[in-house]
C-alpha cells in the first residue's frame, strides 16, 4: 500500500461517533486500527478500504487486551509508529437516583479505566519513538515547525462539565477523563506529545433512544433539545470535525484543552 499520512488508533471505531471518524480519516489516506468489542466487526467497517482500516477485537477494560492491540497495530503499521490515538469508546447506562453497583462498575471501567488502559500503553510507545517535524519548516520565526511524537484525543462529555439529573456516575466518569487529559498533557508535553479532549453534548447516535427511553425521559430530552441555543442536537460529524482539528498539524500548539461541542447548551 502507499505510505499513509499517519497511523491512527481509534477505540470504539465500529459504531456511532467512532465509526464516522474512522470513515472520515480513512478517506484522508491515514492507516486506521480500530479497537472494538463488536463480534463479528460491524458490517459498516467492511465497506472501508481494507488496506486502510484494520479491525482488532479489543476489550479496553482489560490492560492485557489493550497491550495486545497496541502491539498488533505497531506490527502492522506501515510507518512502524503510532501518530494518533482517539479514545472514543464509552458507555452511558440509565442510572436513576440509586443505580446498582454493576452500573457503577461498568461505567467507570469502560469510560475511565478503558481510557487510561489504552492511553497509557500508547503513551509508552509515543514517548520512545522518534519526534517528527509537524506544522511547518524547522527554524525560528513565523511558520517554524515543532518536533512532536504524537497526539491523543479523548472523548469526554458535556455532562462531565455540568451535571444532568440521573446521570451522576456517567458525569463523574467523564469528568475523570478530563482530569486524565489535563494531567497527561502536562506530564508528556516535554516529549512533544499533545493530549486534548472533546466534550460532546447530545449527539444523534444509536445510543440516544436507548438512554432516553420511557415517557418521562423522553419529555426531559425534548426539554433539553429546546434549550440548545443552536436549535438541534449534534451529529457525529460535528464531533469528528473537532477531533480531526485536534489531531491535525493545525493544532500543533494546542494541548491540555477541551473543546465542548454542544450547540451552546
Amino acid at each position: 500500500m502507499p505510505t499513509p499520512q499517519k497511523t491512527i488508533l481509534i477505540s470504539g471505531g465500529a459504531s456511532g461517533i467512532g465509526l464516522h471518524l474512522t470513515t472520515r480519516l480513512s478517506h484522508l489516506s491515514h492507516q486506521i486500527f480500530v479497537a472494538d468489542l463488536s463480534q463479528p466487526p460491524a458490517s459498516s467497517l467492511a465497506t472501508l478500504a481494507p488496506d486502510r482500516v484494520t479491525y482488532i477485537h479489543t476489550d479496553i477494560t482489560s490492560l492485557a487486551s489493550c497491550r495486545a492491540f497496541v502491539a498488533r497495530a505497531l506490527e502492522l503499521s506501515v510507518n512502524k509508529r503510532i501518530d494518533v490515538l482517539v479514545n472514543v469508546a464509552g458507555v452511558c447506562i440509565s442510572e436513576g437516583l440509586f443505580p446498582e453497583e454493576e452500573v457503577f462498575n461498568k461505567t467507570v471501567d469502560v469510560n475511565f479505566r478503558g481510557t487510561w488502559n489504552l492511553g497509557s500503553e500508547v503513551l509508552r510507545v509515543m514517548q520512545g519513538q522518534e519526534a517528527i517535524l509537524v506544522g511547518g519548516e524547522e527554524g525560528e520565526g513565523e511558520g517554524h515547525g515543532d518536533r512532536q511524537r504524537g497526539a491523543i484525543v479523548c472523548v469526554s462529555s458535556s455532562i462531565g462539565l455540568a451535571p444532568v439529573p440521573g446521570m451522576s456516575i456517567y458525569g463523574a466518569s467523564k469528568a475523570a477523563v478530563l482530569g486524565l487529559v489535563r494531567g497527561w498533557a502536562g506530564d508528556f508535553a516535554g516529549w512533544g506529545i499533545r493530549v486534548n479532549a472533546v466534550a460532546p453534548g447530545l449527539i444523534d447516535t444509536p445510543m440516544l433512544p436507548v438512554l432516553w427511553a420511557g415517557e418521562e425521559r423522553q419529555a426531559m430530552l425534548q426539554q433539553i433539545i429546546k434549550s440548545v441555543p443552536l436549535g438541534r442536537i449534534g451529529k457525529p460529524s460535528d464531533i469528528s470535525n473537532a477531533i480531526i482539528y485536534l489531531l491535525s498539524d493545525e493544532a500543533v500548539h494546542v494541548t491540555g484543552e477541551c473543546i465542548k461541542v454542544s450547540g451552546g447548551f
